[in-house]
């Protein structure tokens, strides 16, 4: 509250004078400050998960943070779905991201912000670029002709091995059990190109992603 008082006042009073005056107070309208995301940022783990965080300030109620992701960083499609916390300070959040069969090479992820009023905005982009990501399976010889090696960091059962082409085509599916290293001979004769392995971890229900080419 600021009291403001307008003019220039002058009395000449005696002890018998009574003095009137007003004085005249303003008021600030109330203030919703604009809820912002502070920083976003996408970081590979190494359990083959991505991990999404960001942190908001002025946080507002009724708010909903989509997921987005997207392999060329401009058609985004929907990977899950994130409320608002009821604090409404400094708040700061995660989602954890999967990768897929699907999922090759860089990964691009925003998030779609949309208010109690279906406001909606976006957050900057950031990646993931799964062909330099620690992964814990390693494969060889790589070009490859008739045949490739997957090596395991350790020895966990119920494997499951796929080779996709790069259009996602599935070519083929093996399974191991209990073993540190799978030796798989192609079913058909692969043309010149890159091809994908997704190792699917059953027992763990974790994906691992890697290409190698054929010549």
């Amino acid at each position: 509250m600021i009291p403001k008082h307008a003019g220039n006042y002058s009395f000449n009073y005696t002890v018998s004078d009574a003095i009137n005056f007003s004085v005249s107070y303003y008021y600030c309208n109330t203030v919703v400050l604009k809820s912002d995301i502070t920083s976003f940022d996408a970081k590979y783990q190494s359990d083959n998960t991505i991990n999404l965080s960001w942190q908001t300030a002025n946080e507002q109620p009724g708010r909903i943070y989509t997921i987005q992701k997207s392999s060329d960083g401009i058609n985004f499609e929907e990977a899950g779905d994130v409320k608002s916390s009821i604090d409404t300070s400094a708040v700061d959040y995660s989602y954890q991201y999967n990768p897929t069969a699907s999922d090759k090479n860089e990964i691009y992820f925003r998030l779609k912000v949309v208010d109690a009023s279906n406001n909606i905005s976006y957050s900057e982009i950031r990646s993931v670029d799964l062909s330099k990501s620690l992964n814990p399976i390693s494969l060889y010889p790589n070009p490859s002709n008739s045949f490739i090696n997957i090596v395991f960091d350790h020895s966990i059962n119920n494997w499951q091995i796929d080779i996709f082409t790069a259009s996602g085509q599935l070519l083929q599916r093996n399974y191991f059990a209990n073993t540190s290293s799978a030796h798989i001979s192609f079913i058909n004769n692969l043309a010149p190109g890159v091809y994908f392995i997704h190792a699917l971890n059953q027992d763990l229900k974790k994906n691992y992603v890697l290409s190698f080419m054929t010549q």
